[in-house]
């Protein structure tokens, strides 16, 4: 499985898909599934085989979970947010030009124009001002689980 990454789409892989086609292999059923990801997409593929704990809610949020006074289906989005397993029919991934340890071109021009072109998801931008009462931005979301993820390891490369 292809995840392409921030600045592309599916077109990315076309040539590389139409290729895989003409093999035989490609089209047996398989339950060990590879994931490749370029760019961003390899953060993305990594997040599916890592098991990260209370890792990436501490990254964002400065109190327990359980002492956090939110309503039943908040407290389910969030759950299902922060707190995940390796999915187990995933047997490995591959990264190509993933920034594991971030990117310099997020503060740049480039990552700037698509920071401000983003908005939070209404939803979350609510449950992260109950939580931290004030307004979470799109590079703040970034800044925190880059510099997170440098710190407990989980952005190295594997």
């Amino acid at each position: 499985m292809f995840i392409h990454g921030l600045a592309s789409d599916e077109g990315t892989w076309f040539d590389l898909i139409n290729e895989l086609r003409a093999w035989p292999e490609f089209h047996r059923v398989r339950k060990n599934i590879v994931l490749v990801g370029h760019s961003m997409g390899g953060l993305h593929a990594k997040l599916q085989v890592v098991a990260p704990g209370n890792t990436l809610r501490e990254a964002v949020a400065c109190r327990p979970f359980d002492q956090m006074d939110l309503e039943p289906p908040v407290r389910q989005f969030i759950r299902e947010a922060f707190f995940f397993e390796p999915l187990p029919f995933v047997a490995r991934i591959v990264c190509v030009a993933t920034p594991h340890r971030g990117s310099i071109l997020a503060s740049l021009g480039v990552g700037r124009l698509a920071a401000i072109s983003v908005r939070p998801p209404p939803q979350l931008a609510a449950i992260h001002t109950k939580v931290h009462h004030y307004p979470l931005t799109v590079v703040e979301i970034q800044r925190i689980l880059v510099l997170h993820l440098q710190e407990t390891g989980l952005g190295a490369a594997t």
